[in-house]
């Protein structure tokens, strides 16, 4: 092999240029050598996008079976360039170098790098590992797709082509026997693939048995090599974290695919897909639940210092004005990182405002500065709070309820209502209709509503208003029969107007959602 290795080479020295039915090829730096070709640049007609790879193999009296699997390979590779997963072959020849020897070549399109280049010359950040691994999976599973399995993959036979990696040098590769040429097949102690890559079985079982898994083993320690720049053999615990705690999300998945049983390993491109989809909806499932815990807590801590007395799983009634305008402000300052939501058993609503309410009547406004009032606006409403009663369970479980007192009607309708909705235009209340029809007339002109124009509703009856974050008791717990047990105690309290404990003892019967009472 060295003897021959050393004659092309200098055949190649004092030969300048190739030639073939294609025409002359002039050839020019060597690219790459192992131990059994040499690849060179080439130019043709003043082209230098390709490469010539010559197999270190004399068959001028005798076909070697390296010879047959490397026009094999050629010869198969061809059927799927089409898919662009694959290196372009593009000539298929041999060279007499001299009387006594001949030696294969095929010509393809030169690559500008492979990704043992791109791995070592550039600062690989998690981004672009994440491209690589995404082009990676996309070519291997093509080929896959094919029914050929690589069995050499590594990053020097990984290349950068046409702005993303494909796949080359097939020449150990697996073709499918119905599908493919068949000139030579491998056999034990033949030819294997570079050790640091490659699957253990493919050393230990016969080739008939080989299967993808042996690429997807491949594929783990090009993954490891390209953090880490090293290769693993054994079962080690896989730590990317102290490279960049984004690599987490791979640990597993390559700690699956470098296990040595291949029985342990995933199975396709299709499984690895599957494996991390089914991580990332775990750990999203984990931050909604850290999430829903931040706000959780946020709407607990008003509940502990309202309640500070109180054990959990009691209940406290506030009447005292400055208490409940203080719990209201509270409410107000925080509604929107606590995902606050009202509801009345079957109506609910994501809560978009809290504010104190601002008359729009001059001396009433002047008025109600020196009166301590409890007017508020929760989103559309505009109403007197009574009394706000404290459900204390612990974190998703408590539960704030506003009893409320009708504010006098708007005095634009004439007939009675035992609700009136209005909209607020140029600091004065107009009838919903004005608003639904977009003009309203104000002094005797006609004027066209704008978006500044806002709803307002006001129930002339007492109500209550059940205040809880999304994630708390109510909002979309159907372990728990919500809707049923809040409107029979809203039924009974517009029909007694009375509001205390009996009323809300069956507030007690409701249950954590699924999630959070697994988590706390």
């Amino acid at each position: 092999m060295d003897e021959l290795k050393q004659r092309l080479s200098n055949f190649l020295k004092k030969e300048k240029n190739i030639v073939n039915t294609l025409g002359s090829f002039e050839l020019k730096k060597q690219l790459g050598q192992g131990g059994t070709s040499v690849v060179r640049a080439a130019s043709l007609n003043g082209s230098t996008n390709y490469a010539i790879k010559f197999l270190i193999e004399n068959i001028k009296e005798k076909e070697s079976r390296a010879y047959l699997r490397f026009k094999q390979a050629y010869i198969n590779i061809l059927s799927i360039q089409h898919t662009g997963a694959v290196l372009p072959q593009i000539h298929f020849d041999i060279l007499e170098i001299d009387e006594k020897t001949t030696i294969p070549y095929s010509i393809m399109l030169k690559a500008e790098k492979t990704l043992k280049d791109i791995v070592n010359n550039n600062e690989i950040t998690f981004e672009i590992f994440e491209n690589i691994f995404k082009n990676l999976i996309s070519v291997i599973n093509t080929i896959h797709s094919y029914k050929i399995i690589h069995r050499d993959l590594k990053p020097e036979n990984i290349f950068y082509f046409n702005k993303k990696l494909v796949l080359g040098d097939f020449d150990i590769a697996k073709f499918n026997d119905s599908e493919y040429i068949k000139l030579h097949e491998t056999q034990r102690g033949e030819r294997l693939a570079n050790y640091q890559f490659s699957a253990p079985e493919q050393s230990t079982i016969k080739f008939d048995e080989i299967d993808e898994r042996a690429d997807l083993f491949a594929l783990g320690q090009i993954l490891y090599w390209i953090i880490t720049k090293t290769t693993l053999r054994g079962q080690e615990k896989i730590n990317l974290k102290r490279f960049d705690s984004q690599y987490s999300k791979y640990e597993d998945l390559i700690y699956n695919l470098l296990q040595n049983e291949r029985e342990k390993r995933l199975c396709s491109i299709n499984e690895i897909n599957i494996f991390l989809d089914s991580q990332n909806k775990a750990k999203q499932e984990m931050e909604e639940i850290s999430n829903s815990f931040k706000t959780l807590r946020l709407f607990e801590g008003i509940i502990d210092k309202f309640t500070h007395e109180k054990s959990y799983k009691s209940f406290k009634k506030i009447d005292d004005k400055k208490t409940i305008n203080e719990i209201m402000f509270n409410l107000s300052k925080e509604f929107k990182e606590m995902h606050l939501w009202w509801s009345q058993g079957r109506a609910d609503n994501n809560i978009e405002k809290i504010e104190k309410f601002n008359s729009l009547s001059f001396w009433t406004k002047i008025k109600d500065k020196f009166i301590n009032n409890t007017k508020w606006i929760l989103d559309s409403f505009e109403f007197s709070i009574k009394s706000i009663w404290i459900y204390k369970y612990d974190v998703g479980g408590s539960i704030i309820i506003l009893e409320t007192e009708p504010l006098v009607p708007f005095g634009i309708y004439k007939e009675k209502y035992t609700s009136e909705e209005v909209a607020i235009f140029k600091n004065r209340y107009i009838p919903r209709v004005h608003y639904d029809n977009g003009w309203t007339e104000i002094n005797g002109k006609r004027i066209k509503i704008d978006s500044s124009c806002e709803i307002r509703i006001r129930p002339l009856y007492n109500d209550l208003f059940f205040i809880i974050p999304f994630d708390g008791p109510i909002i979309g717990n159907y372990e728990t029969k919500v809707e049923s047990i809040l409107d029979d105690i809203i039924k009974k309290y517009r029909k007694d107007l009375i509001l205390d404990e009996k009323l809300l003892l069956p507030l007690m019967n409701f249950k954590k959602k699924s999630k959070i009472a697994l988590w706390s």
